[in-house]
């Protein structure tokens, strides 16, 4: 029970801290989508809806603050007593938690902006997709940020709970992969820290692939053949919870028995 109370604490405190961060960081959005607005509008062009344009962002946000959980508040947590266990379990929650109040948000500001439009009848018409028209190239930085920001994403407006969904999972995996290779460079230092960037980039574009992803597709198309890349619904969904077991396993084998620096 004891162990059960610790973990909720750390998931509580957590997840607390990191939504203070997140509401400057979606308020930040907010204003910047606002201000699109108006310039599209000026401009006579389409724009993305917040939802879209939102979980671009997002991905990078979790990503960061993954980063930012291995390698300071794990330590913090277990120099005050708390067990690596408790930490792991609390974390995982706090990080799930997080995910689904930026979801949960994004969908609301959206569903505001799209009754705004309609209702003051404005000039502007709001897209709900974002197509990946341009091939990759050799530019192995570039084809990166391509592959975490331009993730796997559905339709909001066509397939509402399913694009949740999607957006959560993307997001929670962005999470634990900062996570990891925040793990890996607490534990073994920089020169595995930077292999841990390349098995990194492999989870990304793993998560791409299960979910159809145009970057990961493009960058796969030489050595996966075109009809593995074709998953149904429940295959989509089974490779993320696999993908994510993964992670967390790796994570969970990482910082179970870690030394904590002084």
């Amino acid at each position: 029970m004891k162990s059960k109370s610790n973990a909720l604490k750390v998931a509580i405190d957590l997840f607390l801290e990191q939504m203070g961060w997140t509401l400057w960081f979606l308020g930040i959005l907010l204003i910047i989508h606002v201000v699109r607005i108006f310039n599209s509008i000026y401009a006579g062009k389409d724009l993305e809806h917040f939802f879209l344009s939102s979980y671009y962002a997002a991905d990078i946000y979790m990503l960061v603050i993954g980063i930012i959980i291995g390698y300071g508040f794990y330590p913090f947590f277990v120099k005050h007593g708390v067990t690596r266990k408790d930490v792991f379990r609390g974390g995982v929650l706090a990080a799930g938690l997080l995910s689904a109040a930026i979801v949960l948000t994004a969908a609301v500001i959206t569903a505001a902006e799209y009754s705004v439009v309609n209702i003051a009848n404005l000039p502007l018409h709001l897209n709900s997709t974002l197509e990946f028209t341009e091939g990759v190239d050799d530019d192995v930085i570039g084809n990166l940020v391509l592959l975490i920001v331009l993730g796997p994403l559905v339709d909001f407006s066509s397939h509402g709970l399913l694009s949740l969904f999607v957006y959560m999972t993307n997001i929670f995996t962005s999470y634990v992969i900062g996570w990891f290779i925040s793990a890996v460079f607490y534990r073994y230092g920089w020169t595995m820290g930077l292999g841990s960037i390349v098995l990194a980039t492999l989870f990304f574009l793993i998560r791409g692939l299960v979910w159809g992803g145009d970057v990961a597709r493009e960058l796969a198309a030489d050595w996966v053949p075109p009809a593995i890349l074709e998953l149904p619904l429940y295959g989509s969904v089974a490779g993320t919870i696999v993908l994510i077991g993964g992670i967390l396993w790796l994570i969970r084998l990482l910082t179970q028995r870690v030394t904590i620096k002084l």
